[in-house]
């Protein structure tokens, strides 16, 4: 109890944090012990540049001694790295089953979710830790995670998860993982919002014939759409997955056709006003077409003064928004490095910001001319700045964003690789 161990040495206690977090990585009780313990100690809690704590640390690494010495010394069991990653998320990331539950027993949140949205069980999920997600799910995880019998969820909006734990489980192949989320009621038509995307979806999309049984014989539905207008058929189709496509051709009912430029250009000769309809949410015929990567109709439909601002219902999204986004729309992969040269989506994107910067042209000298000057300058100039004026941009450019850090939020369409024990922290995100 008396040993100096460098807690108290030059710099103060602050000044030992780095090496408690060094101990706590490496598992090394004994040193942690030292410097919690000396007089004037390190402070258990003390953090990296990331935000991790040494149980940050310490259940990422599966040292369960380590562990439990720093919750008896009084380490926060909810505390949360830059990213919103929990201790319990990284026990649960790297298939710690003990670790998970010693900090479950001691009040740790099994609904947690990260930044990105991502919860305990989705993370577990993903990993294929199936002990650790019969554990959550026993302890009162929520199965899609979120609380299906909340009042107060806007099932409308952005509160649901971005992706579900059945979504990265049959994305990753872990069939088991999926078979017992589906026993404990997982929502097998689940869709993402922004994109459309269903389990059955990312079942076409692995190619895996056994993973989309086990969706069908629990309901899903082979007929639901995607933004692109795609079946999970028309995905297997797609990708040329002939055993997938056998199996789901009796089963689809659904053969969309997209792209009638025709049947537009006729319908909005008729009726003009028809060129700003909208669905339920809020979705223009010029959105499906940025979308869907459709050149000639978006070209047609802005020379029917289709509103180029028109924003959804769903996000605030614009055309260009969605243009933006969904990068090379037409193919059966979304592709995230977007707009290449020759990239036909190049066209539709180049073809909204026209129209919009003609739309704001008047607008965007005002605001040039009554800046300060203090705003004008380079440095000011290349820092990407984000207006007030249009309700959606603020959730288009997260998401944006968040792809050009290379965060890969929803990139569902290719096996991703966990960063290793040694990666920094900071960069842990899920999908």
């Amino acid at each position: 109890m008396g040993e100096e161990g460098g807690g108290g040495g030059a710099g103060g206690p602050a000044a030992s944090v780095p090496r408690l977090l060094r101990a706590c990585e490496q598992g090394d009780c004994e040193g942690a012990r030292r410097l919690l313990l000396a007089a004037g100690g390190t402070p258990v809690d003390g953090r990296d540049e990331a935000g991790n704590t040494g149980l940050q640390l310490a259940a990422g690494g599966g040292h369960e001694e380590l562990v439990g010495f720093l919750l008896r010394r009084g380490a926060a069991v909810q505390s949360r790295n830059a990213c919103g990653w929990s201790p319990l998320m990284q026990a649960a990331r790297f298939g710690h089953l003990t670790v998970s539950r010693i900090l479950m027993e001691n009040g740790a949140d099994l609904n947690a979710q990260n930044k990105l949205g991502a919860s305990v069980l989705t993370v577990a999920s993903r990993g294929g830790h199936i002990s650790i997600v019969k554990l959550l799910l026993e302890s009162g995880a929520y199965v899609d995670s979120y609380d299906h019998l909340s009042a107060s969820l806007d099932k409308s909006k952005e509160e649901l998860p971005v992706i579900t734990p059945l979504m990265v489980a049959v994305q990753h192949g872990h069939e088991a993982v999926a078979h017992l989320l589906l026993d404990w009621g997982a929502d097998c038509n689940y869709t993402v919002k922004t994109m459309g995307w269903t389990p059955l979806m990312l079942a076409a999309v692995s190619g895996r014939v056994s993973l989309a049984q086990q969706l069908v014989s629990k309901g899903a539905s082979p007929d639901q759409l995607n933004v692109l207008h795609k079946t999970p058929y028309k995905i297997a189709v797609d990708l040329k997955y002939e055993d997938m496509k056998d199996y789901l051709a009796p089963l689809t009912t659904v053969r969309p056709q997209t792209g009638d430029f025709q049947l537009v250009k006729e319908i909005t000769d008729e009726d003009p006003e028809q060129a700003n309809v909208a669905n339920d949410d809020g979705a223009s015929p010029l959105m499906v077409a940025a979308v869907t990567g459709h050149l000639p109709l978006v070209q047609l439909l802005v020379s029917r003064n289709a509103e180029i601002d028109k924003q959804d219902n769903v996000h605030g999204w614009t055309a260009l928004m969605q243009a933006t986004y969904h990068g090379n729309a037409t193919q059966p992969l979304i592709d995230w490095s977007c707009c290449r040269a020759h990239d036909p989506d190049a066209e539709v994107i180049r073809l909204l910001v026209s129209a919009c910067m003609q739309v704001d042209k008047e607008k965007s000298k005002h605001i040039s001319k009554s800046a300060p000057l203090s705003l004008r300058n380079k440095s000011f100039l290349d820092a990407p700045v984000l207006p007030d004026d249009k309700g959606g941009l603020k959730s288009w450019w997260n998401r944006m964003s968040n792809r050009f850090r290379k965060l890969k939020l929803t990139q569902i369409m290719e096996p991703l690789d966990w960063p290793s024990k040694t990666t920094p922290y900071l960069s842990q995100k899920i999908f």
